[in-house]
Parts: structure tokens; sequence; C-alpha cells
């Protein structure tokens, strides 16, 4: 079902801490500094998250395109949501030129239960309305919070909240947050992701930064799936219900993300897209 679709076509913007100057990222098409304000949206870390981020999105949709937009300074531990707003304003701006399916933040501060706006809200609300999905990874903060929440960024209406699974992929991750506003689970414990080329092999990582990139992955195939049965692409909101509906498992009233099943309800055909 999910083999026949790669993410041919489609473009996935990594909003972190850019490309991996270490890393083999042949999908990349794009990347841009808007931290340190230059055209070079490389990570000079050895191990990069967004480079670890973007190499779960193509283990996941192996002919997606990945686009870095860095919004960390080099070595940075934190970064401006200044800065992050102005990525997301490269995408409103941009999308139709690189044919953008998904947006993956994972990043994020804080733990609330209920819908946050910040200074992102605007962005993310045209972002959705062009008819692309943002992923938003929930926190690792479960453990110290006291309440069910998920981060901040997480928190918006207009984005898809994605917290972690364990190893076992049957529960979920004791350090990921949750709660009532988070929308679906994916793996995100010992989760296998390249070495730098120097290295050989791959290495374990774990966090709800490595469950959203699963869901922006998805967001490739089932697109190009849609596509392919349909010959239009799903608005964000029925990719959203796809997702529940489809689920097979669910973890705390939260669906499981599961590619196939989504490709083949969409295959077995859809009222809403007649």
């Amino acid at each position: 079902m999910a083999a026949n679709f790669t993410g041919k076509g489609h473009t996935v913007v990594v909003v972190d801490s850019g490309a991996g100057t270490y890393y083999h990222e042949s999908n990349v098409i794009y990347d841009h500094d808007f931290a340190d304000g230059d055209d070079d949206g490389r990570d000079p870390r050895i191990f990069s998250h967004g480079a670890q981020v973007a190499d779960v999105v193509t283990d996941t949709a192996v002919d997606a395109r990945i686009i870095h937009l860095k919004v960390f300074e080099d070595f940075a531990s934190g970064g401006k949501l200044a800065d992050v707003e102005a990525a997301l304003q490269w995408v409103v701006a941009n999308a139709n030129a690189y044919d953008v399916a998904a947006v993956n933040l994972s990043i994020g501060y804080g733990d609330v239960n209920q819908p946050t706006q910040t200074q992102l809200s605007d962005e993310l609300s045209a972002i959705k309305a062009a008819g692309i999905v943002t992923v938003v990874s929930s926190g690792n903060d479960g453990r110290e919070n006291t309440a069910d929440g998920i981060n901040v960024l997480a928190a918006n209406d207009d984005v898809i909240a994605v917290g972690a699974l364990d190893r076992a992929e049957t529960a979920r991750a004791a350090w990921s947050q949750h709660g009532d506003l988070l929308d679906v689970y994916a793996p995100g414990e010992d989760v296998m992701v390249d070495m730098p080329w120097f290295y050989s092999g791959e290495r374990a990582v774990s966090g709800t930064s490595f469950a959203a990139p699963k869901v922006a992955g998805a967001v490739a195939i089932v697109q190009e799936a849609a596509i392919s049965e349909y010959g239009q692409a799903l608005s964000p909101s029925q990719f959203e219900y796809l997702l529940s509906v489809s689920a097979h498992d669910a973890v705390e009233c939260a669906p499981v993300v599961d590619i196939d099943a989504m490709v083949a309800s969409l295959q077995d055909g859809y009222a809403f897209m007649a």
C-alpha cells in the first residue's frame, strides 16, 4: 500500500537547527539561516538535530524533498521566536514554488493544556490556509509536569501535535508531554537515524522531536496517494480526519499514526474526495 508511494513530488520544510554539515542529505533542495542572517543554513555541530529530524522524514518518505530553515544560531541551545516567525513567513511566500506539503517544528517550550496563541499564530493560520500541514512535537517534559499538557507551539489549533510512543510502540513514552490537546502518537523512543558521514551505521535517538517528522513524512506519502487516486491533495483538515479515522490503535485516546491504513482508506474512497 504505502510502499507504492514515497512522497515523490512533495517537500517537507524542517524548521530547526539547519542542514547537517557532516551528513549526507541528498534530498535537500534549499537551506537558509534566519538566525545568523545568511544563506548558509548548515548546522556545524557533529550531531545535527535538524539533520536527524530530516532523516526521519526521508526514512518515512524516501523521495520527499527537504528544505532546511535554520532558526538557531551556530552552537546555540535556544532560539528566538522572531527567527521562527521569519522562517514561517518564508514558507507562506514560497510554498507553491517548492511544492511544500508539510512543515515540521520539532521545537517548542512550556506546558499548556488549552489552545494557545503566540506571535506565530498568524503564520500558522496562513500556512494551513495554503493547504500545508504543520506538525509540532509535543515536548519532552512529561515527567516533570504535574498536569497534562503540551508545549506552547504544539497547542495551536492550526497544527498537529505529535507525542512519542515508547520503545515497544504500545504506550506513551514516559517523558512525552501529552493530554487532551495531543492529536496523534508516533514512534519516538530509540528511533534509528543516520550517523555523520565519518562514522558508520546509525544511532538511536529519543524524543518527540523524532516522532513529529514521522507524521510529516506521512503527509508527503498521503498527499502523493491522494493526487494519484483523486487528482487532488487533501486539505490539512482532511488529512487530520483521515489520520484519526484510519488508525487501528490508540494511546490515551489519541490515534497512533498508521500510514498503510491511511493510504488504504484513501484507496477505499471517501465522500469528501468526490
